[in-house]
């Protein structure tokens, strides 16, 4: 008896996934094959302009906001990890392919900001970001807009990205700097 209820659960859960993926790519621009996009991930906005690449990961809660005039790009083998927050409202964010994005990351193609001359809630920045292949990024990193992270980079646990990443170079801290480089 045990055996067949858990192959009933077991077909059950297949039979969901296929739900989910028939879904999802119903709804995104592509979705490649062995993509894998976990439970309460959330797609916002406008998903038909979120292009995901084969085998990527999306693992739990992240949520991604695109806007009609924003993009996102998740391209092959590359994942973000748990709660991750991206949001290109307006403007892009392209992650290379073989980045993986730690848990608690957030990326901002655009933003809020300050000129002199206008009240705050009326300023903005759109600025596309650009990830490049082979980058590992560590948890709770922001990420603001403008900011091109070269192919091999590393950045450290924490840290805040306001201007771009070198080539296989090494950053950390609040604002990140570099601290180190990545053998080639």
């Amino acid at each position: 008896m045990c055996q067949l209820v858990q192959t009933l659960l077991a077909t059950e859960h297949r039979f969901k996934d296929c739900l989910d993926r028939l879904r999802l790519r119903s709804s995104v621009g592509h979705l490649g094959k062995g993509a894998i996009i976990y439970q309460g991930v959330e797609l916002l906005g406008c998903p038909a302009n979120i292009f995901l690449g084969e085998n990527i990961r999306i693992y739990h809660r992240c949520v991604l906001m695109v806007g009609p005039h924003g993009r996102i790009e998740l391209r092959d083998q590359s994942h973000l990890g748990v709660n991750c927050y991206l949001n290109a409202t307006e403007g892009k964010i392209i992650i290379g392919k073989g980045v993986a994005i730690a848990p608690l990351t957030q990326i901002y193609s655009y933003s809020n900001s300050f000129e002199p001359a206008n009240r705050v809630i009326e300023c903005h920045m759109v600025r596309d970001v650009i990830i490049e292949d082979d980058v590992l990024i560590g948890s709770a990193v922001t990420i603001l807009p403008g900011v091109t992270i070269h192919k091999g980079a590393i950045v450290g646990a924490g840290a805040v990205l306001i201007r771009d990443v070198p080539p296989y170079t090494i950053v950390g801290g609040v604002p990140a700097r570099k601290i180190g480089e990545r053998p080639r």
